[in-house]
């Protein structure tokens, strides 16, 4: 719309300065131009004459007011377009000259929304869960729950040290790792379930053919039977089976460089040749 087009002043001088093609003749500020329709706003009010930025104004005086009306729409969209830029520029981080961070920065970010409780677990299960992580967890008795969670979903998609090590949780027996077992257990409150440590140990060696310690705990299932499989049966206790896992341990660990299982291992061969 023409400026000349427009019957009142002030109202022309503000939207002359607005759209100003010399950017330091603009309003530096939003506030700055902000105050400037609020004037006119008052002077209507003095004089009862003139225009008004109401909407209510002009939806009760629309067939007498048509020219008023464009002058609202242009104020509305220099304040769009002024806020649309802003957006624009700060989603693409193009560098905004040195004039131009007076009106960037007078501009208020937007309030961020608090996230629902939906987000909320999205952005848990996005997560990246490791080993570590869980024995992190495990390690520390208020955290230690979640942990366990994290270890078996990390057994579930097949992550061979997160399955021996709940085959080690589930056991109740002596334990020889380096990794504090028994203290994780006592935090997390995991119940002893011994089918489930040997079918642990059965996994892990099916994962992980060539891990020593693995070997070791199902070859020692087999010799024990029972008592350590929770299986009540006389096929829980296979010697056979335990000599051919207990050999390959033993293999691995002296490969590995690992004397105390090598001795350990050795130690369970021993006993059970004579029988073989």
């Amino acid at each position: 719309m023409p400026l000349q087009l427009i019957e009142r002043k002030k109202v022309r001088e503000i939207i002359a300065k607005a759209t100003n093609k010399k950017q330091d003749l603009r309003y530096q500020t939003v506030a700055e131009f902000r105050v400037a329709v609020e004037q006119l706003d008052l002077l209507r009010n003095k004089d009862n004459s003139g225009f008004s930025i109401s909407m209510a104004h002009i939806k009760d005086s629309f067939s007498n007011n048509l020219k008023y009306i464009s002058v609202a729409i242009a104020i509305i969209l220099i304040i769009g377009g002024g806020y649309l830029t802003y957006n624009v520029l700060s989603s693409k981080k193009i560098a905004v000259p040195e004039q131009n961070k007076k009106v960037t920065q007078s501009i208020a970010p937007s309030p961020s929304l608090s996230p629902s409780p939906s987000q909320k677990a999205n952005a848990l299960n996005t997560q990246r869960i490791t080993y570590e992580s869980a024995v992190k967890l495990l390690s520390n008795v208020n955290s230690a729950s979640e942990g366990l969670k994290q270890l078996k979903a990390l057994e579930e998609k097949g992550d061979f040290k997160s399955t021996y090590l709940l085959g080690r949780l589930y056991y109740s027996g002596k334990d020889y790792q380096a990794d504090n077992v028994k203290q994780m257990k006592r935090n997390c409150g995991i119940h002893t379930n011994l089918q489930k440590s040997h079918e642990m140990n059965i996994s892990a060696v099916q994962l992980n053919g060539k891990d020593y310690k693995s070997l070791f705990e199902l070859g020692s299932d087999y010799v024990a039977g029972q008592s350590r499989t929770g299986i009540p049966n006389r096929e829980s206790r296979d010697l056979k089976k335990a000599y051919k896992y207990l050999s390959t341990a033993f293999e691995q660990a002296k490969i590995q460089g690992d004397s105390f299982y090598e001795k350990l291992i050795n130690n369970q061969l021993k006993k059970i040749k004579p029988y073989i």
